[in-house]
């Protein structure tokens, strides 16, 4: 696992909430009903917009899913590292990667300043690099 692998985690958890949002818009307006009742009939195209949301969503969803499939991937190569981290430093790197949580929010559920979470966050990245040069 390299630090480009740790960047992989957090950019998959910002593209797997985005893409989750973007299939509930989509089923939003794939249900959505705006259109007044009347009497006169005419050819409307509703129906074919909808299904098209519909499998949009459903494309989504299967990125979505493979997405999470990567993200599994990675959480369980991490986690191979934990016996090397102090328990600053799991809590860093569960927060951080695993969690997919902001530098912010990783300092104030610590109680750290973000610079003190940043260098965690280089102590962790050194000892995977230690480790993984010894098993080569």
């Amino acid at each position: 696992m390299t630090k480009d692998d740790l960047m992989n985690m957090v950019e998959l958890h910002r593209k797997i909430k985005k893409m989750e949002t973007d299939i509930e818009v989509l089923y939003t307006k794939a249900t959505k009903v705006n259109c007044p009742l009347t009497d006169i009939k005419v050819q409307s195209s509703k129906l074919n917009l909808n299904a098209m949301y519909l499998d949009e969503a459903s494309d989504i969803a299967h990125d979505v899913s493979k997405a999470k499939d990567e993200l599994t991937q990675l959480i369980c190569e991490l986690s191979q590292y934990f016996k090397l981290f102090d328990r600053d430093e799991r809590l860093v790197a569960t927060y951080r990667y695993i969690g997919g949580e902001s530098w912010e929010n990783v300092a104030n559920d610590m109680n750290y300043s973000v610079r003190q979470v940043f260098r965690l966050n280089g102590e962790i990245i050194k000892k995977m690099a230690v480790e993984c040069s010894r098993m080569q």
